[in-house]
């Protein structure tokens, strides 16, 4: 296993498992959806991770691609919702750093 699908198994094993832990403390504490969207977010790393490990370059690219197309869907989040704006920012940046490692 790469260390990149490590790093991105251990991030997704957080979300899932434990979603207040990286960006889920900058949501709003009542905000169950939210952390609802980051467990599913944390179960997409986890296959990610485990389809990467096994797959071949291509695969890897296309896991790049769903990144970048996910870190598009947090921007839009963050600028249209002010009360999930960090936690979507901070969601977004990960997905980019996760889109630049595979895609480079």
């Amino acid at each position: 296993m790469r260390a990149q699908d490590a790093l991105r198994l251990g991030y997704g094993l957080a979300e899932l498992a434990a979603p207040r832990l990286l960006e889920g403390r900058l949501l709003p504490t009542d905000d169950a959806r939210g952390r609802t969207a980051l467990r599913v977010l944390g179960a997409r790393h986890v296959v990610q991770a485990a389809v990467g490990a096994v797959g071949g370059h291509g695969v890897r690219r296309l896991g790049g691609i769903v990144d970048v197309l996910h870190a598009i869907s947090m921007i839009v989040v963050a600028t249209a919702d002010p009360a999930r704006r960090t936690a979507a920012a901070a969601n977004a940046a990960t997905a980019l750093g996760f889109a630049w490692a595979e895609l480079r």
